[in-house]
């Protein structure tokens, strides 16, 4: 898939609906995003350790791409978290300054008899965060794919409800 010849949308506002852009917007859309990090291995002893094994700022700048991900598990029982969390802050700041949307996946883990052991439900604190004036959206990932309770459609739904309040899909 490509973007028009003028580099740009064909639509005159990114807002706007489809009917006013004489074509499906899905059928020019693509969205490259690279990926940050995981430098950690499940099992490992540097499983929490997931500093930046992938693309690097200049390189996602350089190859053009629209955004860039890091995933940062957040283990409060662990020292070496803040070592993460401040080389994803420093990449979302060189980030922003390039124009690049940042996608930051924020995950708590603690280690249970040795085992990172990750939190996948936390709703509630989603949807404090999207109440902030600087989010645009959500990014669930494991949580829709590996609910805790393993209803699938129960954490669609949820997510859902966070991002559009208005708009239930089940009662």
């Amino acid at each position: 898939m490509t973007r028009p010849a003028s580099g740009g949308s064909p639509c005159p506002k990114p807002n706007e609906t489809t009917r006013n852009c004489g074509w499906s917007a899905w059928s020019w859309v693509l969205v490259v995003v690279s990926s940050m990090n995981r430098g950690g291995l499940a099992g490992s002893v540097f499983e929490m350790d997931d500093r930046m094994t992938g693309y690097d700022v200049r390189g996602t700048i350089d190859a053009g791409f629209e955004a860039a991900k890091m995933l940062a598990r957040v283990d409060v029982g662990d020292p070496a978290t803040v070592a993460t969390l401040e080389t994803c802050g420093r990449a979302v700041t060189e980030l922003n300054r390039a124009g690049v949307v940042a996608i930051l996946e924020p995950i708590l883990t603690r280690r249970v008899e040795g085992r990172a052991v990750n939190d996948l439900s936390p709703y509630e604190s989603w949807r404090a965060a999207l109440a902030q004036p600087g989010v645009r959206g959500l990014i669930v990932g494991r949580s829709l794919l590996y609910p805790p309770d393993d209803d699938v459609a129960a954490a669609v739904d949820t997510a859902v409800s966070l991002v559009r309040p208005e708009r239930r899909v089940r009662s």
